[in-house]
């Protein structure tokens, strides 16, 4: 299934989705190893067409390449969903996974905890849904400028260290090491709505990035749950004249996409 969307500033772009309901890759060639990519709207490369997205343009380096990624997705949906593609057992097992984590996920949580626990939410959130499906009209009144990825996350301070991100995130990091698979997380600093650049000072990324580190998992040598800090690189892109963030919007463009695929092939 292919669609052609706008993006904020008027230009277009395609999505196409495979039988499986996954964001589609370069045809798979046997002898090449098998790399996944999870997460939210980040990894799946929304905004971006088909071949300028991270997992795509991994691809082209020699490697068997899966997008899982999927918009608006928490931690605990993102490791609901490896779950589900690992269970499937209809395609091989990843060499290793890759994520590009945004810190959206530390609202997503919390809204999925309240869907979890709150009936009245739940049936409101799958109000919201089918009109969002069904009415161009509910989605033009709904958006707002808001809606954009970039910073705040929704907090101005560093999230509690009892936050549920943190416990989905240890919760993923066991059963990814339980199933003798990898995980490497990419973190990178979210647009800054003031100064349309990186936001570099970030409380909730700098305490994700300390936990991740404090948390990371190595075994005989080998990084089984591991992080790359990439705020330095985004820092590097946007001072050498290339905004690494779509235009009006803030989710990562092309330009980051390919920084991405890049650091996960070093």
């Amino acid at each position: 299934v292919q669609g052609t969307f706008v993006r904020p500033d008027g230009s277009f772009w395609t999505m196409t989705i495979d039988d499986r309901g996954e964001r589609i890759v370069p045809e798979s060639k046997p002898g090449q190893p098998e790399i996944w990519w999870i997460g939210d709207s980040i990894s799946m490369g929304y905004l971006l067409d088909d071949e300028n997205t991270t997992p795509f343009a991994f691809a082209a380096a020699g490697y068997n390449v899966r997008n899982l990624g999927s918009d608006s997705l928490g931690t605990k949906g993102i490791a609901f969903r490896l779950n589900q593609a690992l269970q499937a057992n209809d395609h091989p097992a990843p060499r290793h996974i890759f994520w590009i984590y945004n810190t959206s996920d530390f609202v997503d949580d919390l809204k999925d905890l309240r869907f979890e626990s709150n009936p009245l939410y739940r049936l409101a959130f799958r109000l919201h849904y089918e009109l969002s499906r069904r009415s161009a009209l509910y989605l033009l009144i709904r958006s707002k400028p808001a809606d954009m990825n970039q910073l705040p996350p929704g907090f101005d301070a560093a999230p509690p260290d009892d936050h549920p991100t943190f416990t989905n995130l240890k919760s993923l990091s066991s059963e990814v090491a339980a199933r003798g698979l990898s995980l490497t997380i990419l973190v990178y600093p979210g647009m800054n709505p003031e100064t349309g650049g990186p936001g570099i000072e970030d409380p909730t990324t700098a305490k994700l990035v300390e936990f991740l580190t404090e948390n990371r998992i190595v075994t005989n040598g080998h990084p089984v749950f591991d992080v790359i800090d990439l705020r330095e690189d985004f820092v590097r892109l946007q001072q050498s004249g290339q905004s690494p963030y779509v235009r009006l919007d803030g989710h990562p463009n092309d330009i980051a996409a390919r920084l991405f695929a890049e650091t996960a092939d070093r």
